[in-house]
């Protein structure tokens, strides 16, 4: 696998064309590569979010990636060059599969939907520790048909405004 991602692709940034609207779902995606809110992804952090996707990358494999992805030579990839690479990547899309993906991360069951525990759990993974009233908000304010828990879609329109 993660030859496969090494081996694809021109990640050039002159060559992909960034959506505000991809940039702001990129943020999300960078989020959970970015374990410790540094502003970076060190190999570490790759290596974690791939481990949780069911991979199991030698060290070198990672350290491969990192280098392929880091135009600056920091050893780390920035968020600039994440958004490149993801374009690259993903080639033109609108940045559904992207969303998807990141809603997946917090519906870890799949069941199709993200509630008060799951949120709380996974920002939890993720270094953050909101109340239980700041989590309820959230959900609430996605909550659009008032059933307690976000759908897709509702997730899509909580990332939208929180990013607005």
């Amino acid at each position: 696998m993660a030859d496969e991602v090494v081996a694809k692709g021109n990640f050039a940034a002159k060559d992909a064309e960034i959506t505000p609207e991809m940039k702001e779902q990129y943020k999300v995606v960078f989020a959970e590569f970015d374990a410790d809110g540094g502003g970076s992804i060190d190999t570490a952090e790759v290596k974690a979010v791939m481990m949780r996707l069911g991979q199991h990358p030698t060290d070198e494999e990672v350290q491969a990636i990192v280098d392929r992805f880091d135009a600056d030579g920091s050893g780390s990839i920035e968020f600039e060059e994440f958004c490149q690479m993801m374009s690259a990547q993903m080639g033109r899309s609108s940045g559904e599969e992207l969303m998807a993906e990141a809603f997946r991360f917090f519906d870890q069951d799949n069941e199709g939907f993200i509630d008060v525990a799951k949120l709380r759990v996974r920002l939890r993974e993720l270094g953050e520790d909101p109340d239980d009233a700041t989590i309820q908000s959230m959900v609430d304010a996605a909550d659009h048909d008032g059933g307690g828990k976000m759908t897709l879609d509702e997730f899509r329109d909580l990332v939208t405004m929180i990013n607005a």
